[in-house]
């Protein structure tokens, strides 16, 4: 119980709102010759979108130091935001530490962006959780996840740093934005197997130009 109390009610009722429903609408069925997934942001919700230039971030790295997206141009970058207290968040994080083991031959780095969590208690959870090989970042304000957060994704989310919780970005080596999927509880997998097809396919495509 400590874990939920630790946030505001509220958060917990809308992370547990959007996985359910999966970010309002379905998003479109997935075509192998395009980067569409379920749940993937839909263009009528705004910015940003797959095309788009990923947000630029400074955070702390959790342990020490800070990080920039900028500083990892050159490599892909799978970039995930979480909370300890959001039970499909919590499914995934070890599995995130097995994608980043997985890619990191391959020039792709993994990003877990906490959100707005007392630090020592995002901490203590990262210490049990987070793998080493993951960037382990802390958003105390919710003001970076906010920025990914589409203007008419969730419109009725007065606090915009809770729309994007569970939502997953591959980001290519020129910062620009390849794939962008909310939670979609209908087709929930925490081991990331859809987003790793596409990744797959991605590299790929860059392999061959």
């Amino acid at each position: 119980m400590k874990r939920a109390q630790a946030i505001p009610r509220r958060f917990l009722i809308c992370s547990v709102l959007l996985a359910t429903f999966g970010g309002c609408h379905p998003g479109p069925a997935h075509d192998p010759g395009s980067p569409s997934l379920e749940g993937a942001v839909r263009p009528e919700w705004g910015p940003p979108q797959a095309g788009d230039s990923a947000p630029s971030f400074e955070l702390p790295v959790v342990g020490g130091g800070t990080f920039r997206l900028s500083s990892l141009k050159g490599s892909w970058v799978f970039l995930h935001f979480t909370a300890s207290w959001c039970p499909f968040c919590d499914a995934e994080i070890a599995h995130l530490g097995e994608v980043a083991k997985a890619y990191e031959s391959r020039g792709v780095k993994v990003v877990v962006v906490d959100v707005k969590e007392p630090l020592a208690h995002w901490a203590k959870y990262a210490a049990e959780h987070v793998s080493p090989s993951v960037v382990d970042l802390h958003d105390s304000t919710g003001a970076t996840a906010a920025r990914y957060a589409p203007p008419r994704m969730q419109p009725s989310f007065q606090d915009r740093a809770e729309v994007v919780l569970d939502s997953s970005l591959l980001v290519d080596r020129q910062g620009t934005i390849r794939l962008f999927v909310m939670p979609d509880s209908a087709h929930f997998d925490p081991t990331f197997k859809g987003v790793c097809r596409e990744l797959d396919r991605l590299l790929a495509a860059e392999a061959i130009r």
